[in-house]
């Protein structure tokens, strides 16, 4: 965890996870995140590099579905999903 001091006192949580787990960000509270950022994981095509040796594409395709319903329910209405393919 970060603290930081400015015009309100802020505080940063930081979590890197096994997405591929099911449930894996039940932990988080519903809209409690500003921002989630993911890096070559989430791919309509299924075809992340990331999973594409680990995992068969129908295990890919659900998994990532189930996180996209993770992700709506945690980020808040008003906060930032980044998604990032490079």
């Amino acid at each position: 965890m970060l603290k930081t001091q400015g015009p309100e006192y802020e505080t940063l949580e930081n979590y890197s996870l096994d997405l591929m787990k099911l449930n894996s960000l039940k932990f988080l509270k519903k809209h409690s995140i500003d921002l989630a950022h993911e890096r070559l994981f989430i791919n309509p095509l299924g075809t992340s590099p990331t999973l594409m040796d680990k995992y068969p594409q129908k295990i890919r395709f659900k998994r990532i579905d189930e996180l996209i319903k993770q992700l709506h329910r945690i980020v808040k209405p008003e906060g930032y999903l980044v998604h990032n393919e490079s």
